[in-house]
């Protein structure tokens, strides 16, 4: 919203030009205008006991002074709104004649420049289709020597897939063996330990056995010196019945004789004893060796049983490297398919791109043609407008309009000239960036083919 003048109530508008502290109407300062009305409401509330007819006198005058300084500012502005009319005309008919002869030239030098940018944009197109020729040249080569590089890369799979088809039999027929060999040591193993527990317990048995014999010699040492001992006695009692002290000396070593019987005895039962605990540790032992090849032959199990799984296992990662090998032959395929299709794409946009180029040519041909044609009929009316310029002179109003026509028709066919420039300089961008499109394409297709390929 704009400002609005507190003395002639007039809004200011965006497409004023006055300057911004004064009304555009009556030109009276902002400011001025807003402190005399602030004075005047001061004044009328200190005189508000004042006479009527004293005020509406002021009023009245106040007034009157306003609506003639109004209309001196009417008639003022009335003056010099006709001087500004007549200063424009003057000025709009002035550069109407410069704007035309100004057109004129311009028109002549902007034929000239593109008649030489069309002469410069041929060359330039004719460059361009070499450079292309030649990159599409190159392009042919790096194709070449991309399949004779997928054709080695091919080859090279093939043989490493048949080196890791020897090394894998390699690596099964030295499993084998290794398998084999373990478990011929692990027999030995074995064996070796049942017959060291067997001989361990053999020499327990023997050892069991001679203390056994030892104790029964010594029994049989001690009661056959028992029998001869009451073999002694016997006689002894027969030959000294009749005298008590060599009876009595008897029957003290008849009680020697018993004590040691005793303890013999007792020694007899302990070694016994002895030979049982002997005999039953060593059949506990045999029970031990028994127990050990037992457990032996489990473990040999286990062992056999490992080794087969590992074999399982194997023969699982040989199966799961022949299917990664048949999967990566089959993206080898689909990178292949894939680059033959970008082959048959990047043919058809080359040919789409050599008929846009080609109906571009002819635009530009036809745009020349034209601009040949205006050149000429702007050409025959400088002839004619310096044949007849004392015509011109004289009928101002109708050469101006057969100028404004010729400049209009020039025009257009700059304009033509222009859009024809326009739409080929689109359509070469587009195939550019078509041609730049198949190129990534085509990296990429050789990147997935290179990255498929590699071991």
């Amino acid at each position: 919203m704009g400002k609005i003048c507190l003395k002639c109530g007039y809004e200011r508008r965006d497409t004023d030009v006055a300057p911004d502290y004064e009304c555009p109407r009556c030109q009276r300062v902002y400011a001025k205008v807003e402190a005399a009305a602030r004075w005047q409401a001061g004044e009328e509330g200190r005189h508000e006991a004042a006479a009527p007819a004293g005020r509406e006198l002021a009023a009245e005058e106040a007034l009157a002074r306003e609506r003639a300084e109004r209309a001196e500012r009417e008639e003022q502005r009335a003056r010099e709104e006709a001087a500004r009319q007549r200063a424009a005309a003057e000025r709009l008919a002035a550069e109407r004649a410069e704007q035309e002869q100004r057109a004129r030239e311009a028109a002549e030098r902007e034929a000239e420049a593109r008649r030489r940018a069309a002469e410069e944009a041929l060359a330039r197109e004719r460059a361009e289709q070499a450079a292309r020729e030649s990159e599409a040249r190159q392009m042919a080569a790096a194709e070449r020597l991309a399949r004779e590089g997928a054709e080695q890369e091919r080859r090279a799979l093939v043989a490493a897939e048949r080196e890791a088809e020897a090394q894998r039999r390699a690596a099964e027929e030295a499993l084998a063996r290794e398998r084999a060999e373990q478990e011929r040591q692990t027999a030995e193993e074995v064996a070796a330990a049942a017959q060291a527990r067997e001989k361990a317990a053999e020499r327990a048995a023997a050892l069991a056995t001679r203390q056994a014999e030892e104790a029964l010699a010594r029994e049989r040492a001690a009661r056959e010196v028992l029998g001869a001992k009451e073999r002694a006695v016997r006689e002894a009692l027969a030959l000294t019945k009749g005298a008590r002290q060599e009876l009595e000396s008897f029957e003290e070593a008849a009680r020697h004789a018993l004590a040691a019987l005793e303890a013999a005895r007792t020694a007899h039962a302990a070694r016994d004893e002895a030979a049982r605990v002997v005999v039953a540790a060593g059949r506990q032992r045999l029970a031990a060796g028994d127990a050990a090849v037992h457990e032996a032959l489990a473990r040999l199990e286990d062992g056999r049983q490992t080794h087969a799984g590992r074999l399982e296992s194997a023969q699982g990662a040989l199966a799961g490297a022949r299917d990664e090998v048949a999967a990566a032959e089959a993206k080898v395929r689909d990178a292949l398919g894939e680059l033959q299709l970008a082959r048959s794409t990047l043919a058809q946009q080359e040919d789409a791109y050599r008929a846009i180029v080609g109906q571009a040519g002819a635009e530009a041909v036809a745009a020349e043609r034209g601009l040949a044609d205006a050149l000429h009929a702007l050409e025959a009316t400088r002839q004619e407008a310096a044949t007849e310029e004392d015509a011109v002179l004289r009928e101002v109003a109708t050469a101006g309009e057969g100028l404004r026509a010729a400049e209009q028709s020039a025009q257009h066919a700059l304009e033509q000239l222009a859009a024809a420039r326009a739409a080929l300089a689109a359509k070469e961008e587009a195939a550019r960036e078509a041609l730049a499109e198949q190129k990534v394409a085509l990296r990429a297709s050789a990147r997935v083919l290179a990255a498929a390929q590699r071991p």
